[in-house]
């Protein structure tokens, strides 16, 4: 027997262990591009406009702490990646609803793209608040979060935050939206 037909013959057995591999490899090469650019745009924020207003905490301040958080999380996902290449010998049966091995879930994909241009497009036309507690609404829906609970509460109660901070503590604005959104960002803040 031939070298390529125990190859041939270990595939049939298991018929999962290539697709495992490629997910891990896919996994990892995500996560590596995500540190990679973490690091680029720390790099490019010191390029940001400077205000005398803001001495202590510059233009660069917020996104270089969310980039630095971006590039730890990369890194341990990238190190969990490596560890589950070493530790992979038996691989689990992963299906998709239609029966065929996939690597990624188009749907939700596609969902989550359509759903950060809308954010992004509603950001500018209704505004911080109103976009961000729908785009959390649709995202925690698209990802199939099951305490639905927490996943109604969770984006109110996150956007409050969040424009207490930049709003108040900060003294940052946040998009307003055009038209009646702006008159009722201007109620809030």
């Amino acid at each position: 027997m031939s070298v390529g037909d125990r190859r041939g013959q270990a595939r049939e057995r298991h018929p999962q262990g290539d697709f495992q591999m490629s997910r891990i490899a896919i996994d990892g090469a995500f996560s590596l591009l995500l540190f990679a650019g973490s690091i680029y745009l720390w790099f490019a924020a010191d390029d940001f406009q400077k205000f005398a207003r803001y001495a202590g905490i510059d233009s660069d301040f917020w996104p270089k702490i969310l980039l630095a958080v971006v590039a730890v999380i990369a890194l341990v996902q990238l190190l969990q990646q490596f560890f589950t290449y070493l530790a992979t010998r038996e691989v689990r049966n992963v299906r998709t609803d239609d029966g065929e091995a996939s690597v990624v879930n188009w749907r939700k994909l596609g969902g989550a793209a359509v759903l950060i241009l809308g954010y992004f497009v509603g950001l500018q036309t209704i505004g911080f608040i109103l976009a961000t507690v729908i785009f959390l609404l649709l995202a925690t829906r698209l990802i199939g979060y099951g305490n639905w609970r927490i996943a109604l509460i969770y984006p109110f109660v996150f956007t409050g935050l969040v424009t207490l901070v930049f709003v108040k503590v900060l003294s940052m604005p946040l998009p307003r939206g055009a038209g009646i959104f702006e008159t009722f960002s201007r109620l809030i803040y």
